[in-house]
């Protein structure tokens, strides 16, 4: 039977995801190491003592009634788990259920699951006793709260309702019933005895109410004892302290350390009294809260003296990153009254809108833009459009893909500052352009901007009023009206099919730039002006209109210039120029070797005789529809 898994559960109880907010560092570290070398440990024992025994096979279940007498459960020496009430003999019971039918008794209950682990189910258990703990565990212990019945412990002073040893031990409560443990005066309702620490308690199901007894914590330590790595994966549960301790973590004047929220829904409270104190940290006095996280679940906290606080120790707040918080915490003061609730937010926002948990399918509220988390992506619900201007502000490690079928994807400016990748896709719709403004984009990674939506004739624009980037690589299919500033430290490539690739192009810095047009379009219609570190190469049956000016570390290629007033070009490789058809000459060409070093060129395309710039410098105004310039070389050109 699959009973002993209490030991593989201990490491994942400290190791709990990322440290949200913490007091203490090296405090965690050192806790977390030791814990997990423990786990390991018990876990490699469970699992060779599971195949010894044969005890993976399911065995049919063993009920007992306390009402007969008081019940010890314990591993013998073979490995197994036994059972023995008052002076019957010890039965084997692996698959052992505690009851009580409902009534009421004094008669208790004692689980020792040592390093291998036991497993005991409680069904519609109701223990009420004044001296001793209602239930007792040591060691590993599975404690499984059965079907829809409500089980009520209520201990004796000194006591906790379920008193967890203080050992290396976890003790793991699950299931879907109703757990609800009150501690005698001093102790704990669920966790250590009065002045007895309480650690390794996790929490994976069950509606738990957790009372502790004065001066007792709700979850964790009694009276004057700490209660630590305690972690709550999921179930509904409320922890609700005696008079000065915390709700989960340290009893009166005990540090509450290692708790960690994963899910479920808590609610848990300060235990007031003179001084202030934690509803998940510290007692008052000498309490200290370390290495509280909070990564799930709706946790609710309520302060019950204006002194009081809700994360941390006796004197200080725990600062909270809202950024690694997976759920959602609600602050109550002393009359229940909501005085904040932190969401996990992820450093996201839509005109000026912030992305949290709460919004993140439905963003603004107009059921249009949402945030996929598992893909960290930013995106348009079911093709629709944004009607308005779009501003976006995301860290480094979030992408947007805004698509849209439709007229236009944005019907406004898109402000994007930030982000991984950015993509805007125009599937459909007629003349407007994909952004219905300018778009002003600052990334890390890659832009891609298209538009296939319209006819041919509508020239498909990507934007109406220019283009601002800064980006890794820039990638666009469609026309951008009014100037692009380009600032890449990688390729651009620009191209249009269907209209003129670009009005006006400025590009500040890249490695590879390279402009296309369909046949019947101009690449550039406004003159261009590029600086880079590799090669451009400009390309069209229609001429690039305006003047042309260009910084480059390698070749460059214009494939059809057509009306400026001069072509200024510096570079480092190799330069052709072809002017368009209808004008038999370049004109004005102002052309530098980089580092001033020598060059031949061609006026001629088909020509092998050159002219050596250092004996016949190029003319000012080349006279002729092409000129290829090349770096002089020692051995002779052809």
């Amino acid at each position: 039977m699959k009973r002993n898994i209490l030991a593989r559960r201990a490491a994942s109880a400290a190791l709990a995801a990322c440290m949200m907010f913490s007091l203490s560092a090296p405090a965690l570290a050192a806790s977390t190491d030791a814990l997990l070398q423990q786990s390991t440990a018990a876990k490699n024992a469970v699992s060779v003592l599971d195949e010894e025994n044969d005890m993976m096979a399911e065995e049919p279940e063993y009920q007992m009634n306390l009402k007969y007498g008081s019940i010890t459960v314990y591993i013998g020496d073979d490995g197994k788990q036994y059972a023995k009430q008052g002076d019957n003999e010890a039965q084997q019971s692996g698959n052992l259920s505690i009851t009580t039918d409902g009534s009421t008794t004094a008669n208790t209950l004692t689980i020792e699951g040592g390093t291998i682990g036991a497993k005991v189910t409680l069904s519609n258990v109701k223990i009420e006793t004044t001296s001793n703990a209602a239930v007792s565990v040591s060691g590993n212990v599975e404690l499984i709260i059965a079907g829809t019945n409500t089980n009520t412990l209520r201990s004796g002073t000194d006591h906790a309702g379920v008193e967890k040893a203080d050992d290396n031990g976890t003790l793991t409560i699950s299931g879907t019933g109703t757990l609800e443990a009150y501690g005698g005066q001093g102790g704990a309702g669920i966790g250590g005895a009065r002045n007895k620490n309480a650690g390794n308690i996790v929490i994976e199901g069950g509606t738990i109410k957790a009372n502790g007894g004065t001066w007792g914590a709700g979850i964790g330590g009694g009276q004057s004892a700490a209660g630590q790595n305690i972690t709550i994966r999921d179930g509904n549960v409320t922890a609700i302290p005696g008079g000065e301790a915390a709700g989960i973590g340290g009893g009166y004047q005990g540090s509450g350390k290692n708790i960690t929220i994963e899910g479920g829904t808590v609610y848990s409270r300060s235990g007031g009294g003179s001084g202030p104190v934690a509803a998940i940290g510290g007692g008052r006095v000498y309490g200290k809260g370390e290495n509280i996280q909070i990564t799930g679940g709706n946790v609710t906290l309520k302060t019950v003296d204006d002194d009081d606080i809700y994360i941390g120790n006796g004197q200080e707040e725990a600062e909270i990153d809202p950024s690694k918080l997976l759920g959602t915490i609600t602050k109550l003061d002393k009359d229940g009254n909501q005085v904040d609730e932190i969401v996990q937010y992820f450093k996201i926002t839509i005109n000026d809108t912030p992305v949290t948990r709460k919004n993140y399918t439905d963003i603004l509220g107009n059921d249009i833009l949402y945030y996929d988390i598992e893909k960290k992506t930013l995106k348009l619900k079911d093709g629709k459009s944004f009607e308005s201007a779009l501003t976006i502000t995301a860290p480094e490690d979030v992408s947007i893909d805004l698509e849209a079928d439709a007229s236009h994807v944005v019907n406004g400016d898109l402000t994007v500052n930030g982000a991984k990748d950015v993509k805007v896709t125009k599937l459909g719709g007629g003349a407007a352009a994909a952004i219905e403004g300018k778009a002003e984009i600052r990334c890390s990674g890659d832009v891609i901007l298209q538009n296939w939506g319209g006819d041919t004739h509508d020239g498909r624009n990507l934007t109406k009023y220019g283009l601002t980037v800064q980006a890794n690589t820039v990638t666009t299919e469609g026309g951008i009206n009014g100037e692009a500033i380009i600032d890449c430290t990688r390729d651009i490539v620009l191209g249009n099919e269907w209209g003129t690739t670009v009005s006006k192009l400025t590009v500040k810095n890249a490695n590879n730039v390279t402009v296309t047009s369909g046949s019947a379009y101009r690449s550039i219609e406004q003159g261009v002006e590029i600086t880079c570190s590799g090669t451009v190469k400009i390309s069209g049956t229609r001429p690039i209109e305006g003047d042309v000016k260009i910084d480059a570390g390698e070749d460059v290629s214009l494939e059809c210039v057509g009306d400026h007033d001069v072509i200024d070009i510096k570079a480092a490789g190799k330069v052709e120029l072809n002017s368009y058809r209808l004008n038999p000459n370049l004109g004005k060409v102002i052309f530098n070797q980089t580092n001033g070093k020598p060059y031949v060129y061609f006026t001629a395309k088909s020509s092998e005789e050159y002219k050596d710039s250092r004996i016949t410098r190029i003319p000012e105004i080349i006279e002729s529809s092409y000129l290829r310039i090349e770096p002089r070389r020692l051995t002779a050109l052809p």
